[in-house]
């Protein structure tokens, strides 16, 4: 015979196994201090026996809050978004929110569709790493009035919520460092996806070769996951066409190594540095010079943002750009080394 299905726990029925009234059962689940800790502690056990469920949709009526906030990356597969992801769900839990992610794969569609999503279910707010193939989405979600912090990277000409890092600087510390090596013919693996963070720290970098008054050689390739931007960097018979490569991020720097290794033996060695620095808290199979911030910064500061803004809808805006430092491993060579 099939099985009846049981209906479903209410408030009406914790009642009746405790003694109580509906109402002292509810506010003894809301945690409500009107409610004596030993009438709390037999309305948590049985509310635990008989297997209750919180309606979260009847509690945001009451309340007004939903206690969930969206977070919305480009890829938590990338270890850089998924070490900070995994820091702001620690964070909002112990601040008694829910959390839930979403990947854009930064895709400005697939990035609406998320953007949708979180205000259907009617976040109380959302901790976003935008696409920034236009401010449409911008536009649209500041239409939601929903509170949200940027993370990573900002709109120059918006004024919002915003934790990021200091990406000129960041470019200009590398090519410094290139510098430093007497490295003056380079070739910088962009991303093809554009936004401020790309944008700035190619900004930065640039502009600390035309700073240093001498002759140089910069190429840009873009990365994909085919692997045609490696075959602009070195020739058939293994000679880099470059003294140095630049990655925009330690992701893309890691793929150049991998493919050298895979599939070519270069006459001399590889020189390359990257950004985001996940030696930090990844230990790669090889040595990496990069630009490094704080891991833990950047979500403690988004997720602090947030929530005042979700508690005083008045506070004014922040705009927060965190520090950053080269950490030298050593990855790039002197131009006649060995």
């Amino acid at each position: 015979m099939p099985r009846i299905r049981k209906a479903r726990v209410t408030l009406r029925d914790i009642a009746e196994d405790t003694g109580y009234s509906i109402t002292a059962v509810s506010h003894a689940l809301n945690d409500r201090s009107d409610i004596s800790p030993a009438a709390k502690e037999k309305i948590m056990e049985s509310a635990s026996r008989l297997g209750y469920i919180v309606n979260r949709a009847a509690a945001s009526l009451q309340s007004g809050k939903t206690k969930i906030i969206a977070v919305i990356v480009g890829d938590t597969a990338n270890p850089h978004f998924a070490f900070m992801t995994k820091i702001i769900e620690n964070l909002l839990r112990n601040a008694g929110y829910f959390s839930f992610f979403m990947n854009t794969d930064e895709n400005e569609a697939i990035e609406r569709q998320c953007l949708m999503l979180a205000a259907q279910q009617n976040v109380d707010g959302i901790i976003w790493c935008p696409v920034q193939s236009s401010t449409k989405n911008l536009q649209f979600l500041e239409g939601t009035r929903i509170p949200f912090v940027l993370i990573g990277r900002y709109f120059p000409h918006h004024s919002t919520n915003y934790v990021t890092l200091d990406d000129t600087k960041s470019g200009r510390l590398v090519a410094e460092h290139l510098i430093e090596k007497g490295i003056y013919k380079t070739i910088y693996i962009d991303t093809a996806q554009q936004n401020s963070s790309s944008r700035e720290r190619y900004g930065g970098f640039i502009s600390a070769y035309r700073d240093c008054l001498r002759p140089f050689q910069n190429e840009v390739v873009y990365f994909d996951t085919e692997g045609d931007y490696f075959r602009q960097m070195i020739t058939e018979d293994g000679i880099w066409k470059a003294d140095a490569f630049v990655a925009y991020n330690d992701v893309i720097a890691w793929d150049v190594i991998t493919r050298t290794r895979a599939h070519y033996k270069p006459r001399s060695p590889l020189s390359i540095a990257g950004f985001d620095n996940l030696h930090s808290f990844l230990p790669l199979p090889f040595p990496l010079t990069s630009v490094s911030s704080s891991k833990v910064a950047m979500p403690h500061r988004a997720v602090d943002i947030l929530l005042r803004q979700i508690d005083h809808p008045d506070t004014p805006l922040s705009h927060l750009t965190l520090d950053v430092q080269l950490i030298d491993r050593h990855s790039i060579y002197a131009v006649g080394d060995p």
